[in-house]
């Protein structure tokens, strides 16, 4: 093992943090879109195209090339991506109507960054989350909606093996409705969310798919579900029960028993990313685990559980656990909950 040098330690962190956030103004400005497409690439070129300051751009890529493998500069001035580079946009970007978008710490660096610039204040306690500080919502919300495109194939087979009527999605900023419409299973579904603004992004996405909106704080006023003429057997799924734990342990296990009083032999499916054991194998795993808790419970907008602790508020609540999948992306799983009678 290599000795310890502080002086490496403590210049090879400063400069990671100053290339990441290179990197994610890069992205936003739509540099890795252009670099994308292939070949060598002038920055007079693409300072005219995206509309941006040529000279601070120049400075961005060199200092980028020089100390990332993913981009190279070329004789002549140009720069373009390695294969390194493709194999980054290929794995964090898609192809939408408007082109290529690429996922550059989006989430990381632009939603969560007002949290850090505040972050000081936060642990002198002379800023509170959700009154002075607040997190780059847009930007948390599409970070949301990449990680359910991933999550989305597991769910459909989740859901093509539970016998019942209509698929409920709580809070729908996933995307996970409309792919479920997609799917060749016939069946209701409903979108429900507390954000009007949400469920109309929602509802622009989904084209034509046959997806009834609702609108409503589900958590607060069960009664929006109960009342909303579900036909059963009903499949409530969400990805957001970490966040509703934010409100009280208690009231997340009264509002579970209340779903479960309302809709006898239904199911819930909860997808969620358990707290690691210390033992748990993988970097990608470990790194992206221990960036979720400490975000989550950093601001206080959720709690992030173990699987036995997931499990136990589910037994709790009067659910009975009938299986935990792998929905093959991050660590996540499905708990399947069946709403059965009462004890």
């Amino acid at each position: 093992m290599a000795e310890f040098s502080p002086e490496i330690w403590f210049h090879r962190r400063a400069s990671l943090y100053v290339e990441t956030q290179v990197l994610f103004h890069l992205n936003q400005c739509g540099v890795f879109a252009v670099l994308g497409r292939g070949g060598v690439h002038s920055c007079a070129e693409m300072a005219e195209e995206l509309g941006l300051e040529e000279a601070v751009l120049q400075a961005c890529l060199e200092y980028v090339s020089s100390m990332d493998e993913i981009l190279e500069s070329r004789e002549g001035g140009g720069f373009s991506l390695t294969q390194a580079g493709q194999a980054v946009l290929t794995r964090f970007g898609r192809e939408t109507s408007e082109g290529l978008a690429v996922n550059l710490f989006d989430v990381r660096v632009g939603g969560y960054g007002p949290v850090w610039k505040a972050l000081g204040d936060l642990l002198r306690g002379e800023a509170r989350y959700g009154e002075d500080v607040h997190r780059a919502g847009e930007m948390a919300a599409q970070g949301v909606f990449k990680i359910g495109e991933r999550m989305a194939p597991g769910l459909a087979e989740v859901l093509k093996g539970l016998d019942v009527q209509t698929e409920v999605e709580l809070g729908v900023t996933t995307g996970f409705s409309q792919s479920m419409a997609d799917q060749d299973v016939v069946r209701c579904r409903v979108g429900v969310d507390r954000s009007e603004k949400a469920l109309a992004e929602a509802e622009a996405r989904s084209g034509k798919a046959a997806i009834a909106w609702l609108h409503g704080d589900f958590i607060a006023n069960p009664r929006i579900l109960l009342e909303a003429d579900l036909q059963g057997p009903v499949a409530f799924y969400s990805v957001h029960l970490h966040e509703f734990l934010s409100l009280g342990r208690e009231r997340v296990v009264q509002w579970l028993r209340a779903l479960r009083h309302g809709f006898l032999g239904s199911y819930l499916i909860a997808l969620e990313q358990p707290a690691l054991d210390s033992g748990t194998e993988g970097e990608v795993l470990r790194l992206y685990s221990s960036s979720n808790r400490f975000i989550h419970h950093l601001i206080g907008n959720g709690r992030i559980l173990s699987a036995g602790d997931w499990s136990g508020l589910f037994e709790e609540a009067g659910g009975c656990v009938i299986a935990v999948q792998e929905l093959g992306y991050l660590g996540y799983h499905a708990w399947v909950v069946q709403l059965g009678e009462d004890g």
